[in-house]
């Protein structure tokens, strides 16, 4: 049997996430079709490897998904790749879109592991070790960037991370009325967050959409456990409305439309 530790609520760290400015905690609502892409990996998508300084790509685990990529440090130093992740899936203008995750790392790492769009989980030395990531949308097939409209679902922001983003990019945000959530202003713009409590499920997460967003970036540091993961996942936290395609991609008239459920969207 396993058992999980779960760690007491600490100090907060800033401000309750149901406070920010453009955040709704109705998740029986539904997003617009506007906002229906979400980079997904599927039996189109090819993955491969670029820009690689530091790192080594290491053998998976057995646990560990197809689409998993591993690295270990080649030295000291600090780990950088450029992950191309090919049709992820078709803007709402019917464009097929391709997408690269360009990876830094800090500290004393022992493998990081890319899990999907945009995720990361890092194992090394407690309280030495980070990771950012910045994720460009582009044409298919092509090295052009995109301006695209979409969701994102941010995941696993407990107490044992701390995350930086440009919260002001999405245009709207949902999370859970209970949400474990907090925030503080940063500097160039940017936002903390960080959880409550060390636990995870939708109080440790949220859904963001954005509007002609060619590139989406954030970092995260560890901040006291040997193992962290935190980033974009599949999925969404309210239903999402999904405009009938026709030959051209999407339909002119997207008043017939059907809706992608939560229970539709299997996080990876």
């Amino acid at each position: 049997m396993l058992f999980t530790t779960v760690m007491p609520a600490r100090a907060a760290f800033g401000t309750n996430l149901t406070q920010w400015p453009k955040v709704s905690t109705n998740l029986k609502t539904q997003i617009d079709s506007k906002y229906a892409f979400s980079p997904t990996l599927s039996a189109q998508t090819q993955i491969s490897v670029s820009n690689v300084s530091g790192a080594n790509r290491a053998a998976l685990d057995s646990d560990d998904d197809a689409n998993t990529l591993k690295f270990t440090p080649s030295g000291s130093g600090n780990m950088r790749f450029t992950i191309l992740y090919t049709n992820i899936g078709f803007s709402n203008k019917g464009k097929s879109m391709d997408a690269t995750v360009v990876v830094t790392t800090a500290g004393t790492i022992d493998w990081i592991k890319a899990t999907s769009v945009g995720h990361l989980q890092l194992h090394g030395t407690a309280n030495n070790m980070s990771a950012a990531a910045t994720v460009n949308f582009l044409e298919h097939g092509t090295n052009t960037p995109a301006s695209v409209s979409g969701h994102l679902t941010f995941a696993n922001v407990n107490s044992l991370k701390v995350v930086s983003m440009n919260l002001a990019a999405f245009d709207q945000i949902y999370c859970a009325p209970n949400t474990d959530l907090e925030y503080n202003v940063g500097s160039g713009g940017l936002t903390n967050l960080s959880g409550a409590r060390n636990v995870k499920g939708d109080t440790v997460k949220f859904t963001g959409t954005f509007s002609d967003k060619s590139s989406l970036s954030y970092s995260f540091s560890g901040t006291s456990y040997f193992q962290i993961d935190t980033g974009f996942e599949l999925g969404s936290m309210v239903d999402v409305t999904i405009p009938k395609a026709n030959k051209t991609g999407i339909e002119d008239d997207t008043a017939t439309t059907r809706s992608l459920t939560k229970s539709d969207q299997v996080p990876i």
